[in-house]
């Protein structure tokens, strides 16, 4: 469950509106100023090429916010530093 809290922060979690709401159950409405986000698909992209950031979540027509996401090529010198973790060892999904 992905969460905008009401001071506007996010991401937040369930952990988070429990700990500021310790008696809500989920059966319940989300309490006064939580807002749900709900996931949308995360864009296909090479990790080897393109970098993927989430942002701040859109408010939709349906008065419903999503997840966004901005997909920007990696620049060169995040090409250099990723290739450097990769010959060390590191996993490529860590990268």
């Amino acid at each position: 469950m992905l969460l905008i809290d009401p001071q506007g922060n996010y991401p937040r979690y369930i952990g988070d509106l429990l700990l500021a709401n310790p008696g809500w159950k989920e059966d319940q409405p989300l309490p006064e100023g939580w807002i749900l986000v709900n996931p949308s698909e995360i864009p296909s992209h090479n990790m080897a090429t393109h970098k993927l950031e989430e942002l701040y979540p859109t408010l939709a027509e349906d008065d419903q916010y999503y997840q966004s996401w901005n997909l920007s090529e990696i620049t060169l010198s995040e090409l250099e530093i990723r290739e450097m973790l990769l010959s060390m060892g590191l996993p490529e999904d860590l990268v």
